[in-house]
């Protein structure tokens, strides 16, 4: 990414949850800029030809990146694979053996379908679990006058989701419905 914040990025990102989530995109990354269009793209990583071989042979494998990117990349070994093999839409990136990128083929571009929800829960989940591996202070409120740690901002969500629980239930009783244990 050039600026932090720009990117997000997602490493073996579930296309869904739950029983839905069959299919995996190996690296989705997404411009978070309204400037930039919200540019989204897919990464599937192949290290062997046949690894290569096999998702050619199976398309409903790269299907989910199709719908849900608006550009899909095969990253590859340097010479693993030629631009002719790739599908037509799809575009190629050799990677060195120093972690350096060259874009052999751009792919097309398109406009991605509107996300289903079961897509929108695997982000949600994925960037959860991205935090709460961090440690410290996250966010501060009142111009850095208090600092709050994930731990604690996680114990005010599900003391308000409660709290909010606790007021649709005194709705539904005050209606007459009835205590149910």
């Amino acid at each position: 990414p050039k600026e932090k914040g720009e990117w997000a990025t997602f490493a073996e990102l579930n296309i869904a949850t739950g029983y839905q989530g069959q299919n995996w995109i190996d690296l989705f990354c997404m411009n978070c800029w309204p400037s930039k269009g919200y540019r989204t793209v897919a990464y599937e990583i192949k290290v062997s030809r046949s690894d290569f071989m096999n998702e050619i042979k199976n398309p409903n494998k790269r299907a989910g990146a199709e719908k849900l990117a608006g550009e899909c990349y095969f990253a590859v070994p340097a010479n693993l694979i030629s631009k002719e093999e790739v599908p037509a839409t799809w575009g190629l990136v050799y990677v060195d053996q120093n972690g350096g990128c060259k874009v052999v083929k751009v792919a097309t571009q398109s406009t991605p379908e509107p996300y289903p929800m079961a897509f929108v829960a695997s982000l949600a989940r994925r960037a959860a679990d991205d935090m709460t591996g961090m440690k410290g202070d996250l966010f501060r409120f009142g111009h850095n006058e208090r600092a709050i740690s994930y731990q604690e901002l996680m114990e005010i969500a599900q003391h308000g989701m409660a709290g909010e629980l606790r007021q649709e239930y005194r709705k539904g009783y005050a209606r007459g419905a009835r205590d149910i244990e």
